[in-house]
């Protein structure tokens, strides 16, 4: 993949899609009001569930809010990543 491992080749593309996301749902927030359906969101994952072991206690969860706006910040992302 262009001269780096496969290792740093994904954690840069996960990084560029977390940051595309991300500029994308503040900007569907941002624009919301003059464009409403960029506004529009659904949540997907799972909610957190704490597993309680007796000396140990940890909460495990992950929800994603994705709008049209980070669904194209994704993809912007990845034709970043390609052209990297």
């Amino acid at each position: 993949m262009r001269g780096y491992n496969s290792k740093r080749s994904v954690g840069i593309l996960l990084v560029l899609l977390l940051v595309g996301a991300l500029i994308g749902s503040l900007l569907g927030d941002a624009l919301g009001g003059i464009i409403p359906f960029l506004k529009d969101s659904k949540s997907l994952g799972f909610p957190a569930t704490t597993f309680d072991l007796v000396v140990l206690s940890f909460t495990i969860g992950f929800t994603m809010k994705l709008n049209v706006a980070s669904i194209l910040g994704f993809f912007l992302a990845y034709i970043a990543y390609r052209r990297i």
